[in-house]
């Protein structure tokens, strides 16, 4: 009767291990994913960099000055757009 006793201890504890061992190689397996991913995600974002500053560099030796500043926001009528003096409308 103990040899059975022993024998089902064992078998538990050998259970209990390998399922512990199991869920260390899934953990592991899960973070070397996310890494891969991320690696992915850092070149994804390194070549729109690189195309970005190639596109910028065209733009720029394309003209002989500066770009031009951007437009300022439409303003509806008889509203003053900011930093500049307030303007009366005509009859």
């Amino acid at each position: 009767m103990a040899a059975i006793a022993v024998l089902l201890v064992s078998v538990m504890f050998i259970g209990a291990q390998s399922r512990k061992t199991l869920g260390t190689v899934d953990v592991a397996a899960i973070e070397a994913m996310e890494h891969q991913r991320i690696l992915a995600e850092l070149e994804e974002v390194h070549q729109l960099r690189e195309r970005m500053l190639q596109q910028a560099a065209t733009y720029t030796s394309s003209g002989s000055g500066p770009a031009p500043a951007p437009a300022p926001p439409a303003t509806p009528e008889g509203t003053a757009t900011p930093g500049l003096p307030e303007q009366e409308a005509s009859p």
